[in-house]
């Protein structure tokens, strides 16, 4: 891999991470929260864009949660 592709990830990992406030027993906090959906999504559409005989489906299924 090459640093354009650590920068692509980066990038896609950002785009679906968002913070948010939340209000626990300790009091206030912020909370970092990943769309997993979004995450894959973007990243397999990514791909694809970068070679044209990579496999969405492929990587997807290798993706879901094992439980």
């Amino acid at each position: 891999m090459t640093k354009k592709d650590y920068i692509l990830i980066a990038e896609i990992v950002s785009n679906a991470t968002y913070k948010e406030e939340i209000e626990d027993s300790f009091g206030p906090t912020t909370a970092t929260t990943c769309d997993w959906t979004v995450l894959v999504g973007n990243l397999a559409d990514a791909f694809k864009k970068e070679n044209p005989r990579f496999n969405p489906s492929l990587f997807l299924d290798a993706c879901e949660p094992k439980k």
